[in-house]
């Protein structure tokens, strides 16, 4: 069955996500092409999945471009392993919503807690890190013997 460019968007939008994932696994059997799929499930996870990032960073003071990072690899790890994420058909479509969006949500905490793992890795400088203890030793304490080479 071939779908015309222009309504390609239109029966994506009413996909369930039950044929999401379906088209993901067997990709032989859907009219749409990966990317078209990953795309429409994005555009469906992307605001859930970016305020738990935004959460997470929040509640540990870091800043807004770290709950970015975490929000787009987690998209990037997700995609990648997506074949991997097992599904029911008997789930509503509400349920499956819901399980998606854990899913990715888990795998952003997962990489969340790598990246503090990673800062609790470098331990920070102490302020007189730079300074030198003072030994009592002066320049004038020692003897340097002259050599004469020509």
């Amino acid at each position: 069955m071939d779908i015309e460019p222009s309504k390609k968007g239109e029966s994506l939008e009413i996909f369930t996500y039950q044929n999401l994932f379906s088209g993901f696994k067997s990709p032989e059997n859907c009219p749409f092409p990966p990317n078209e799929l990953k795309t429409e499930l994005y555009r469906r996870i992307k605001n859930r999945l970016y305020q738990h990032c935004q959460r997470l960073c929040q509640k540990n003071q870091l800043d807004d471009s770290t709950a970015r990072e975490i929000n787009q690899n987690a998209v990037i790890k997700g995609f990648n392993c997506i074949s991997g994420f097992k599904f029911e058909l008997s789930w509503t479509e509400e349920k499956f919503a819901n399980k998606v969006a854990a899913w990715f949500n888990t795998i952003a905490f997962n990489l969340f807690i790598d990246l503090l793992k990673e800062k609790a890795k470098c331990c920070p400088i102490d302020d007189d890190y730079g300074e030198i203890e003072d030994d009592g030793l002066r320049p004038d304490d020692f003897e340097f013997e002259e050599t004469n080479t020509i």
